[in-house]
C-alpha cells in the first residue's frame, strides 16, 4: 500500500472502476446540461466522463519523466 501511494503522489499510478448503474455518458462521454439561470434557458456540453479522463491523462507521456529501470509491479483484485 506504501508503494501504491508513493507512485498515486507521483502522478503515475491511477484507480478506476466501473459499476453497472454508469451509462456510457457518465464513464466514457456524453451531453451534460448547463442551466443559465438568468436567460431561463438550458444548453449542453460535451464533458468526458470518469474513464475517458483516465485514459487521457494514461496517453499523455510527457507528463511522466520515464526511469527505462523501473520494476514493474503487479496488483490483482479477485472479486
Amino acid at each position: 500500500m506504501k508503494r501504491y501511494n508513493e507512485l498515486k503522489e507521483e502522478g503515475r499510478i491511477a484507480f478506476t472502476t466501473f459499476h453497472q448503474s454508469y451509462g456510457y455518458e457518465e464513464f466514457i462521454e456524453g451531453l451534460k446540461s448547463v442551466v443559465d439561470e438568468e436567460a431561463s434557458d438550458i444548453s449542453y456540453t460535451i464533458e468526458s466522463g470518469v474513464f475517458k479522463r483516465f485514459c487521457d491523462v494514461a496517453a499523455m507521456p510527457e507528463n511522466i519523466e520515464i526511469d527505462h529501470n523501473a520494476q514493474v509491479d503487479m496488483l490483482f483484485s479477485l472479486a
